[in-house]
């Protein structure tokens, strides 16, 4: 049965590694699948990118409108939506969800307003699991510092990035049991975060 899985974590978490190898790993065992990521690129999405660049600055409430719309977008689009995927047998993999509008959106708006405008609309669906790539906010500042490519204005300062941590964690908390989230230990060898990523893959398929 096809399943729908996310990675979310603080940029320069390793989340675009550990999502190679996972499709890698899906493609040894010829398990169809297919990788998506947010914000998409329709035009809600380009919308978000100029934001998130700076281009086009938004209130955090606003950012987090046109992420919900982008989001709705991705589980409902004729060619490519996440629904038709799933519908097709095929697992979904995606790099960041409504996780991240909880932490980043939260952040400068009411973080339950965000969570609860997600949570309970009909066309956005409920990941079967969350897998989030934990790494220390210093780490995380050096990582996307040393990768060489304009900053997003969430990834400007420490004091951020452990600030939208934080949220990641308070909207765990808030979850509970309702959702499957397994936080791994992003601070070690790509080889032993990808064993821990796929034991949790695995226990879901």
């Amino acid at each position: 049965m096809s399943k729908f899985i996310v990675f979310e974590g603080l940029d320069g978490s390793g989340k675009g590694t550990q999502i190679r190898l996972l499709c890698e790993e899906f493609k040894r065992r010829g398990e169809a699948f297919q990788q998506t990521a947010e914000p998409t690129f329709s035009v809600t999405g380009g919308a978000i990118r100029d934001a998130l660049n700076g281009n086009h600055p938004r209130h955090p409430a606003e950012l987090a409108a046109l992420f919900l719309t982008d989001r709705i977008y991705h589980n409902t689009g004729k060619f490519d939506g996440i629904e038709l995927l799933l519908s097709q047998g095929k697992h979904v993999i995606c790099d960041r969800y409504y996780y991240s509008s909880f932490a980043y959106q939260g952040t400068g708006c009411d973080m339950q307003w965000v969570m609860e405008m997600n949570l309970n609309c009909p066309n956005i669906r409920k990941p079967d699991l969350c897998i989030y790539l934990d790494v220390d906010p210093q780490r995380s500042k050096a990582r996307v510092d040393g990768a060489n490519k304009s900053l997003e204005i969430f990834e400007q300062d420490i004091a951020q990035i452990t600030a939208i941590r934080n949220k990641f964690m308070k909207a765990f908390e808030l979850l509970g049991e309702r959702e499957t989230i397994v936080l791994i230990d992003a601070d070690r060898p790509v080889d032993e975060v990808a064993a821990d990523v796929w034991d949790a893959v695995k226990r879901i398929l």
